[in-house]
């Protein structure tokens, strides 16, 4: 076959795709096979789809502010918000932190009873030599009769003294003649210390006396010497039975003691019952009632008791998910502190849920607010051994509330001004170039108060700025501007903030040539007072959800003539995976473009790098795209206008376009007529670029 079959090779024209330029070098290796196999060289021409790209108002304004009306047509809502929505704007509760140090009101000893008995035989030995004997008695006097010591150290305890308490001392006659007195003496065997001393007169066999004495002030050891000093006993009447070993019984009762200090073994019983009022600086507020979204309640306890005690914590006025029949309680365990040393125990409970209120012991009487009432007992754990204890143990408590974030409050949060003076980024707009002649828009200010104090709202100005131009235009609207705005509270219950609404309109203001400056900035200058007319009744609420917001909300039908505004839309591209290349000798790039608006456009495409520097640009000066017709009668397009627009390539373009990592697509809109149009949901601008390339085929 000769050169001319190969010349005559048919041109592959093959869609888009990896797979599809493998089947046609598939296909040209077949013919070529056909027609010479030792030819090494030839071209192919291939189109290949680079990218495709849809631009549309969706990339002005972004979607969710494009609302669409039932017949298809845009809507533009924009809404801007200066909002005061932090609950610490108005109260704010620091860590408050109480120090209290409890000394034992009280100790308790047990109620016991012990006896003993001096016999006839210590008093008078020589009685021994009549034991058992019946015979007539005489008439006696004992002298230093005897002493008898008395272990009251395991029943009663090994030392104490006492603030009160009594020692009842019975004497019993078991002896058979009538004891005609008694001196008796009860002393500490240790240092000689009288504890009771007393005369008993008159008792006859069988029968006893009692007398009590006062315990106040005085010391008790654990061993007692029970003294009788003298006894004189009446003659007999008569023989009697002579029993040596029986005498005088002393039986010693000891009642409501109440030591000083002792060592003892202590009963169960309670130490301290302690009630504290907390006041907590809430700056100017005054807060009445208060539930806890979170925190904590500290405690830090430090005990010399050398006994295990536990503390009942809790605020009466307070309740679980505000049920006050479930009061905050809280049990901590103490245990035993070392002798002469001290225990410390740390504990920390949630306060989640709780409301307390802040009125002190008694709600009816002052103080009214943010003082919280606690009641804090101390008991003693029986335990069964001996302890040391006195009074001067004492018990240190560090507790308060930490951590606090209140869910809502009650109360007088105190007179506030607030002033916002600041430009915030209208991102809306922030792509536009160019100009907007915007056709029936208007704008709603909504002041929202969902906190329960009254304000007052002042907007001093409202700036639209447009820095590409330099431009501003200050908003406009009489009653509004300037005016003090008085904003009741919010109702509870149920919650329901409290609302003013101004509507702008081309009529009532210059809202319009507000928005056709195209700001890319709003500025604000607006004063806020917070409880401006004060609050005597402490019925001003916060609630976690409260907030106070002004909201600047724009509608805006999207009908307009446009003067040079762009669409501009980004994507990723990578030439050389598109179109191999290395193999190209020459081409031309292909750009179909089918447009649903009724408004022509230049189009631009930029090739860029990784910083968005243009690499190359294609059709600059810009190409131009018809616009769709409207048919006469009708509001909206029906058919796509097409236009193509092609591009020659060279050898440097080619390497230049090799390096872009994306491309970006311009199109700017422009109406010279000033005819206005209404744009619809579906309108777009569809943009497919191909290439058209010939290729070297080496083999």
């Amino acid at each position: 076959m000769s050169y001319n079959c190969l010349m005559n090779l048919p041109k592959l024209v093959l869609p888009f795709g990896y797979y599809l330029k493998v089947a046609s070098y598939f296909i040209a290796i077949l013919l070529l096979q056909s027609c010479l196999r030792d030819q090494k060289q030839w071209t192919t021409e291939i189109s290949a789809p680079l990218f495709k790209t849809d631009l549309g108002l969706d990339d002005l304004f972004t979607d969710s502010l494009l609302i669409e009306n039932s017949d298809g047509s845009y809507v533009l809502s924009y809404e801007y918000e200066y909002a005061i929505d932090s609950f610490g704007d108005y109260l704010n509760v620091p860590d408050t932190i109480s120090r209290v140090t409890v000394s034992l009101q009280k100790l308790v000893l047990s109620d016991k009873t012990i006896s003993d008995t001096i016999t006839l035989r210590e008093m008078a030995p020589e009685t021994g030599l009549i034991d058992g004997k019946t015979v007539d008695l005489p008439a006696q006097e004992f002298k230093d009769a005897g002493g008898q010591e008395i272990d009251i150290s395991k029943e009663f305890f090994q030392e104490a003294k006492f603030r009160n308490g009594f020692l009842d001392l019975v004497i019993s006659n078991d002896l058979p003649v009538e004891v005609e007195e008694l001196s008796f003496e009860l002393r500490n065997k240790s240092d000689g210390t009288v504890i009771a001393n007393g005369i008993f007169k008159n008792i006859l066999p069988g029968e006893e006396e009692q007398q009590s004495y006062d315990l106040s002030g005085k010391e008790v050891k654990g061993i007692l010497i029970g003294e009788i000093i003298q006894v004189k006993t009446k003659a007999s009447n008569g023989q009697v039975l002579v029993d040596a070993d029986k005498g005088v019984r002393i039986t010693m009762n000891v009642r409501d003691l109440e030591p000083e200090y002792a060592t003892a073994i202590f009963p169960a019983q309670d130490l301290v019952q302690d009630t504290q009022e907390v006041v907590y600086d809430l700056g100017n507020a005054m807060v009445t009632e208060m539930m806890i979204r979170s925190g904590q309640v500290i405690m830090t306890v430090h005990s010399t008791i050398e006994e295990e005690i536990t503390l009942d914590y809790r605020i009466p006025f307070s309740g679980l998910n505000g049920d006050f029949s479930k009061p905050l309680i809280q049990k901590i365990s103490i245990p035993p502190a070392p002798p002469g040393s001290k225990k410390i125990v740390e504990k920390k409970f949630p306060l989640d849920g709780y409301v307390i209120v802040y009125k002190g012991k008694d709600p009816l009487n002052p103080p009214f607010y943010n003082t919280v009432y606690s009641e804090l007992k101390a008991s003693i754990v029986y335990s069964g051994l001996e302890r040391s204890i006195s009074l001067n143990d004492s018990v240190f408590i560090e507790f308060g509330f930490v951590d606090i974030e209140p869910e809502y409050a009650y109360g007088d949060f105190g007179y506030k001004e607030f002033n916002f003076n600041e430009e915030e980024e209208v991102k809306v707009l922030k792509d536009v170039q160019g100009s907007i002649n915007f056709e029936d828009m208007w704008m709603n200010l909504l002041i929202e108060n969902a906190f329960g104090i009254q304000a007052n709202v002042t907007f001093n100005s409202i700036t639209s700025i447009n820095e590409r131009t330099g431009n501003t235009v200050a908003l406009q609207r009489p009653g509004l501007m300037n005016e003090e705005i008085l904003l009741n509270k919010a109702f509870n219950p149920p919650f329901q903030p409290f609302r003013r609404s101004y509507v702008l309109n081309g009529s009532n203001s210059n809202v319009k040539q507000f928005m056709e400056n195209i700001p890319n900035k709003i500025g604000a200058d607006i004063r806020l007072v917070s409880r401006p007319y004060g609050s005597n009744d402490l019925t001003d609420f916060v609630f976690r959800e409260s907030y106070l917001k002004a909201i600047l909300r724009l509608n805006i039908p999207v009908q307009f003539n446009l003067g040079n505004l762009r669409l501009t839309q980004k994507q990723a591209f990578n030439f050389e995976a598109s179109a191999e290349t290395d193999r190209i000798r020459s081409g031309k790039f292909r750009l179909k473009v089918l447009n649903d608006f009724p408004i022509s456009a230049a189009l631009q495409i930029d090739f860029l790098d990784e910083e968005e520097n243009i690499l190359h640009s294609l059709f600059n000066p810009a190409g131009t795209i018809e616009g769709a017709e409207v048919p006469s009668g009708s509001e909206r397009s029906i058919e796509p206008r097409l236009t193509y627009l092609t591009h020659d390539l060279g050898p440097a373009e080619i390497e230049l376009i090799k390096n872009a990592v994306k491309v970006r697509t311009t199109a700017t809109l422009n109406s010279p007529d000033s005819k206005r149009y209404k744009i619809f949901s579906d309108y777009q601008m569809s943009i497919l670029l191909s290439g058209e390339f010939e290729y070297d085929q080496n083999f």
